[in-house]
């Protein structure tokens, strides 16, 4: 039996032929939830928002000395305020016990306020005497103080459904402490590469033959 192919009757454009081939796919409707950093370069099913705030509370921009800020009203290069000493901040997540009146607590970026205090006085701005720290000049409300929520604020939309997760904002997932988000099912593509000259042999490439590498 002898087989003919068809003869080509005409080319169709570019355009006609892509929308022929979109017209018969279906969207993607099956979704999966996975990590936020297995993710990258998926798009996302459903909106995230954020879990938590950012800082999780007011926390310190600088390292220094968390101080109630009306503890240094009057503060002058003549008549220093002398605050004393009242241990530190250990860790970024825990504040301690509140600051009583007329202490000051050492304290370091991020680490969070303790109750009471209202305000960070970078370390160089304050002289260290003894059991006590002197400063020159007042400090204001909240200076060099992030303010609870000041990055993202618990409830707030982080990424929309439809959106591509990039590796910014899986990482800024994750940070946020979210474990799994809702991603589209990844679609499945073929690649046919047709031409009696094809060969998937690499000892019949060459004379005539040329091996197939893209299919």
């Amino acid at each position: 039996m002898v087989h003919r192919h068809r003869a080509i009757e005409r080319f169709h454009p570019v355009d006609e032929v892509l929308r022929e081939v979109f017209s018969r796919i279906s969207p993607i409707v099956e979704t999966e939830r996975v990590r936020p950093l297995d993710a990258i370069g998926r798009v996302l099913a459903a909106d995230v928002f954020s879990p938590v705030s950012r800082p999780p509370a007011d926390a310190s921009h600088m390292d220094g000395y968390a101080v109630r800020s009306r503890d240094t009203e009057g503060a002058s290069e003549e008549r220093p305020v002398r605050l004393r000493l009242d241990g530190h901040v250990n860790l970024p997540n825990v504040s301690g016990p509140p600051l009583a009146p007329g202490r000051a607590r050492r304290i370091l970026t991020g680490g969070l306020l303790p109750e009471g205090a209202d305000a960070v006085v970078p370390q160089e701005e304050v002289e260290v005497v003894g059991e006590e720290i002197a400063l020159k000049r007042p400090a204001a409300p909240y200076q060099y103080v992030d303010r609870k929520g000041s990055d993202v604020v618990e409830g707030l939309l982080v990424a929309r459904r439809g959106e591509v997760v990039r590796p910014v904002k899986a990482a800024l997932l994750e940070t946020l402490g979210v474990r799994r988000i809702e991603v589209f099912r990844r679609p499945v593509v073929s690649v046919l590469a047709i031409g009696s000259e094809l060969t998937d042999d690499p000892e019949e490439a060459g004379d005539g033959k040329t091996l197939n590498t893209h299919a």
